[in-house]
């Protein structure tokens, strides 16, 4: 190749690039100078001209003649990387290319260039070939050819990576989301070692649940020239159906859902959250009670509580039943108690003895569980119709309870026989007050035989820790939350994502650094990891930031703004794919870690920068992510892409004391 300028000199660490007229440089461009049997790449961040002041003799005899010769261009690079040809290594320069040293152009079609960025690849060691190298940037995908190295190959050991957690950052249109399919397919076609992928889908942009295959056809691709690999696709709806194409919907069982999951979802203050805790414990010593004596079945405890020997837990469904203790019970005891009554009675009385203040606060609780699962409780008629009870409502909500506690018969019958343990005995039990109760004996007996008809019902939905018991023998979990409210997703994706970190985090670190790593991907995460968010203890995805390395745990977070999130906690994600953005924050962020912000406003779909502490080049490499559906570019190549040995890689010792 001929070369398409000189160094000029350097200014402030970067070389000063004058070009010639004829050749036009583009900022993202990569360029080398050899020298000395060394080859520097340069990358060009900044572009400039100037138009020298001609004297008035030439411009009066040859005015054209004096605006070519007056106009410069030029250019500012930073050294890249440098290649010492006799030693065969590469390293991050030291010094800079001498003034007046020739500037060549890298380019893929000249062998030279090539060479250049194979040693380039090689470099990165072993991991899934993810990334093509780019010296430039493409603003078509028919200009790939002039910048695009697709026999250069960046390696990521997403084992190690993922862990470590990965930040995807850039604008609308980026390519952040296309680019992390890409790199789960990648993922899949070249197998390194067993990975787990849960991905919570906000958009319903990878379950094909439109009847669209897009990404989970292009995992089956993957999977045909990788081997297969476990594919689960769950849609969470409101109500159980058949999607097509393999994929069904389903609601969540309330039964698995406890405090810290409304804690997390509502970010519950820690009072707030203890008043939930122990108004949960509250109920379940009385059905606890009325289980011991008979007065409830064994079916209907069950679904309640869950006993060890001495210790007693509530299950999710006690929220649900709670509802209608308040609404069937507490509201008629305050209301006998405001209208003369000389004192509080039943649970309104038992609750306010068990330390809480006011029916006011009994409201709060009600309402705080009411907003985290949008479950509500309606009046029906029942018996006779002139009875009215209160049942729980959960058609609009993806948290289904048992069957039994949306039947007036079995509500009535259930509430009867708390309140008997609450008054000692069925006779003490003040019938006037409760509209539901029948006012005779046999309609009482009739009642109380409704009981003993509960069998046990399965789960109305799925288990979110029937999910994670799952997942560690690696595959893609796609969990789409695209047919649900934006809260309910939010106590899904939490609820979730605490589970995985507690069943690692119950393993020890020794075994779950055995077991396949998981990558959590969510384009919401930075959501939860603001700094008023990284607050609460309850904050699962601000403990697998912090905690989650140990246990083989990871974050993918794919975010429009990465500086929205807590600094500490953004720390915390050692490595970075950075693309197209012009978030003066961002900018600024990224630079102080060695992106050229010059070039991130100007980066085209999936073009990006990757850096990271697990990769052998300590800088930050410029990169082509291919999206899921171009299998040219990821399956294609895998024929011809041999396993490089050890002999014949070429490592780099870019930093001091790590070994070549």
């Amino acid at each position: 190749m001929s070369p398409v300028g000189f160094i000029a000199g350097w200014r402030e660490n970067r070389v000063l690039i004058t070009f010639k007229r004829e050749f036009t440089p583009g900022i993202g461009d990569f360029y080398y100078v050899s020298q000395a049997g060394r080859k520097t790449l340069l990358q060009l961040t900044t572009l400039s001209s100037w138009m020298e002041a001609p004297t008035p003799g030439i411009e009066a005899h040859h005015e054209a003649a004096v605006f070519e010769d007056s106009f410069t261009q030029t250019g500012l690079a930073e050294a890249f990387l440098e290649y010492d040809e006799d030693k065969g290594v590469l390293y991050t320069p030291s010094t800079l290319p001498r003034p007046g040293s020739e500037v060549y152009k890298i380019d893929p079609s000249d062998r030279e260039s090539s060479q250049l960025m194979s040693k380039v690849s090689e470099a990165t060691g072993e991991g899934v070939p993810a990334c093509l190298l780019r010296a430039g940037l493409a603003p078509h995908p028919k200009l790939r050819e002039r910048a695009y190295f697709k026999d250069s190959r960046i390696r990521l050991p997403l084992g190690r990576i993922i862990a470590k957690h990965v930040l995807v950052n850039g604008q609308t249109g980026a390519g952040k989301t296309t680019g992390v399919k890409g790199l789960i397919v990648s993922s899949i076609a070249y197998p390194t070692s067993p990975l787990t992928w849960i991905i919570l889908d906000r958009h319903g942009e990878y379950s094909g649940a439109s009847g669209e295959l897009g990404f989970r056809g292009n995992v089956e691709k993957a999977m045909a020239v990788g081997g297969s690999v476990a594919l689960e696709t769950i849609v969470l709806d409101y109500k159980t159906g058949d999607l097509g194409g393999g994929v069904k919907a389903t609601p969540i069982a309330l039964s698995d859902i406890d405090v810290p999951d409304i804690a997390i979802a509502l970010d519950l203050s820690d009072e707030d959250a203890a008043l939930v805790e122990d108004l949960l414990d509250a109920l379940a010593i009385v059905v606890s009670q009325a289980c011991a004596t008979g007065g409830l079945t064994q079916a209907v405890c069950n679904q309640l509580i869950s006993t060890a020997g001495d210790v007693v837990t509530p299950r999710g469904d006690l929220l649900a039943l709670y509802l209608l203790i308040f609404d069937n019970l507490v509201r008629a005891e305050a209301a006998a108690k405001a209208s003369g009554g000389e004192k509080t009675t039943g649970f309104h009385r038992y609750l306010l003895e068990r330390g809480f203040s006011s029916v006011q606060q009994l409201r709060k609780l009600k309402r705080i569980i009411t907003t985290a699962l949008n479950i509500k409780t309606r009046p029906k008629l029942y018996g006779d119709s002139k009875r009215l009870v209160y049942v729980v409502d959960d058609s609009l909500s993806v948290f289904k309870t048992v069957s039994f506690l949306k039947d007036p018969d079995a509500v009535s019958a259930i509430l009867h026989a708390l309140l008997a343990n609450i008054y000692g005995n069925p006779r003490n039990i003040p019938s006037p007050i409760y509209r539901f109760l029948p006012g005779n004996a046999k309609s009482i007996e009739e009642l109380t035989s409704k009981l003993r008809e509960i069998a046990f019902t399965e789960q109305p939905g799925l288990t979110l820790s029937d999910l994670v018991a799952r997942v560690d023998e690696g595959g893609v979990f796609i969990v789409d939350l695209s047919r649900i409210s934006v809260r309910e997703g939010d106590l899904v994706a939490l609820s979730l994502a605490r589970r995985l970190l507690e069943g690692r985090m119950s393993k020890g670190p020794l075994e779950a650094s055995r077991s396949p790593p998981i990558a959590v991907v969510s384009e919401e995460a930075p959501l939860y990891l603001s700094s008023e968010r990284v607050r609460s203890v309850y904050n699962s995805f601000a403990r697998i930031a912090r905690e989650g390395r140990k246990f083989n745990i990871g974050l993918i977070a794919i975010t429009q703004m990465a500086t929205l999130m807590d600094r500490q906690i953004l720390a915390n994600f050692n490595t970075i794919i950075a693309m197209r953005t012009s978030h003066t924050p961002d900018l600024d962020y990224f630079s102080n870690i060695g992106i050229p912000r010059e070039t991130l406003p100007f980066l085209n779909e999936r073009e990006a920068y990757l850096y990271s502490v697990d990769l052998p080049i300590k800088k930050p490499i410029p990169v082509y992510i291919p999206a899921d559906f171009e299998a040219d570019l990821i399956i294609g190549g895998k024929a011809k892409t041999a396993e490089i040995s050890a002999s014949e890689r070429v490592y780099k010792a870019l930093t001091e004391g790590e070994d070549s």
